[in-house]
């Protein structure tokens, strides 16, 4: 029997570490990633959901949805969305978020991506922001595939985002992993690369040390902590999809546009997979 990996077992933590504390401040994370083109990618991802899926199904799956960034976007646009997060203060920012907003057409929970099941059926399933890295083994992989299939209409897509392998590889970065965000009297400095140990070359795992410095109006907060991220390359990545039996690959982007494909130029600096189930 495969023993399956919660994501709460992604993330160690020295003692002096609070287990996911950062993730129990959703005002400060989506803070930390208001850089991101939300629009534009929401503008791709359903550009793709119109070219490639055959399903009818226009129900929106978002998977490890953090503070919901593309759920209330997809919400405003008309869509039904469902989303679920490991992390309770999460679940209950996009609610907040939701309600404030008068969206109703949308519906979250807390769930484990490693291993879930769905009452409903979707057309189109979403993984932001590298979530995917943090399946680890191959069996991890093959039973999320399987999961997320499970809850797709037949003809849905599955969109991934995942990290270009140039940034495990050692080659060059393909994103500045230090950078600051300011939302009125809040300021968030993130290194996502505080502390960067060598890729395991038996587990293809990289263990990072993240460290999140925010200045609140007069209250300062530092919060660190260990993350670990498999490794995945395109010619692997299309073999594990093809040992599921569950989806094709239709095609890799290199970015959240159409005419960028994954290859080693700077334009392309993530490896976004567009997969359908068979």
């Amino acid at each position: 029997m495969v023993k399956l990996i919660s994501l709460k077992n992604m993330f160690s933590y020295p003692k002096d570490m609070y287990l996911l504390e950062i993730y129990k401040y959703p005002l400060y994370y989506e803070i930390a990633f208001q850089y991101r083109d939300i629009e534009g990618e929401c503008d791709f991802l359903e550009s793709q959901l119109e070219l490639q899926a055959t399903a009818s199904n226009r129900r929106i799956l978002d998977i490890g949805g953090g503070t919901g960034m593309h759920v209330v976007e997809f919400a405003r646009r008309g869509y039904e969305v469902h989303s679920f997060d490991i992390v309770p203060e999460m679940v209950n920012w996009i609610k907040k978020k939701c309600k404030q907003q008068g969206l109703e057409k949308v519906k979250v929970w807390i769930g484990d991506m490693t291993d879930f099941k769905q009452q409903f059926r979707y057309g189109l399933a979403i993984n932001m922001l590298t979530t995917f890295n943090y399946l680890l083994t191959n069996e991890d992989i093959i039973h999320h595939l399987k999961a997320v299939a499970d809850a797709l209409d037949k003809g849905g897509l599955y969109i991934i985002e995942l990290t270009h392998p140039r940034d495990f590889l050692g080659v060059e970065k393909s994103t500045l992993n230090q950078w600051m965000e300011r939302r009125g009297d809040i300021v968030v400095e993130v290194d996502w690369d505080y502390e960067v140990h060598p890729v395991d070359p038996i587990t293809q795992v990289q263990e990072r040390l993240v460290k999140i410095e925010v200045q609140d109006g007069e209250k300062r907060r530092t919060f660190k902590m260990k993350q670990l991220n498999r490794i995945l390359l395109p010619e692997e990545l299309k073999a594990l999809v093809a040992w599921s039996g569950a989806f094709e690959v239709v095609d890799i982007f290199g970015t959240y546009k159409e005419d960028i494909k994954l290859d080693k130029s700077r334009k392309s600096w993530r490896m976004i997979p567009i997969l359908r189930k068979l």
